[in-house]
């Protein structure tokens, strides 16, 4: 996790996202909200090859916690596989998703 000015950057590291994995990141990002809690931020999922529907159920619920706050939470670098499994099942329309890591960095006005 990496605590930016203008944001608060997760880089998920997990090739399968299971819902092990995906409570790892929701308890990261319990403990950064300590200290960032109105922060945007960014589940950087490049190396992200599958998610289940356990750990894209628990992404969505972490969505809805986000947005009940106010807050940004922005998924960037989906490979292809992700975001068709994402856009069948229609969970692209909720998320708020960015090609890259720079791009939603700038889109939070932060340098890339």
């Amino acid at each position: 996790m990496k605590h930016l000015p203008q944001a608060v950057v997760v880089q998920v590291l997990a090739g399968e996202l299971g819902k092990s994995d995906v409570d790892g990141i929701c308890k990261g990002i319990d403990n950064a909200r300590i200290t960032a809690p109105s922060l945007p931020y960014i589940l950087d999922m490049a190396n992200v090859r599958f998610v289940p529907s356990v750990g894209m159920g628990v992404l969505v619920g972490l969505n809805q916690e986000f947005r009940s706050r106010g807050q940004r939470l922005i998924f960037a670098g989906l490979q292809t596989d992700v975001r068709q499994t994402f856009a069948v099942t229609h969970v692209d329309r909720i998320l708020e998703i960015m090609d890259d890591l720079p791009t939603a960095l700038r889109s939070v006005g932060a340098d890339a």
